[in-house]
């Protein structure tokens, strides 16, 4: 079974978008007021928030159907950023926790999904285009992030 170019585009987009919240995490800290010393601590509290349910993807898809994870994930994810823009207090790292352990899931996720529906000698290909399309729509999303943040609420 290949894998669709929806599903390719979708899950571009949604590593775009978890890529986006890594960069912008620090802002938002930032807009919290936390002292610079507890930037680098936060990072790695949240780096280690999407370590522990990557370790244990594998069991969660195996007991969540595909389409119901990958509706989750993106219910979550949307979620997330919704509510961490109109929650300007420390309950705010709640929901960036939120966000960072459904990322942790969310990423060998959708790679494991795309290796196992498509063709070995297909693989590399499809997965160069998807990062590209990760990045091109970073590239694109996060000018367009800094204009509104610094316009409405960072500075």
């Amino acid at each position: 079974m290949i894998i669709s170019r929806t599903y390719i585009f979708f899950s571009a987009i949604f590593d775009a978008s978890k890529l986006a919240m890594a960069w912008f995490a620090q802002l938002y800290f930032d807009t919290l007021g936390l002292d610079i010393f507890y930037f680098e601590l936060m990072g790695e509290d949240l780096n280690l928030a999407v370590a522990l349910p990557a370790f244990y993807a594998h069991a969660i898809k195996s007991k969540i159907k595909t389409k119901t994870l990958l509706g989750l994930l993106l219910l979550l994810i949307t979620c997330c950023y919704f509510a961490i823009s109109y929650v300007s207090s420390l309950w705010g790292l709640l929901i960036l926790l939120l966000f960072y352990l459904t990322r942790g899931v969310a990423t060998p996720g959708l790679r494991d999904y795309m290796n196992r529906h498509m063709p070995s000698n297909m693989r590399a290909t499809v997965m160069s285009i998807r990062g590209f399309i990760i990045r091109a729509f970073f590239a694109f999303t996060s000018t367009l992030f800094v204009y509104v943040a610094g316009s409405y609420s960072i500075t």
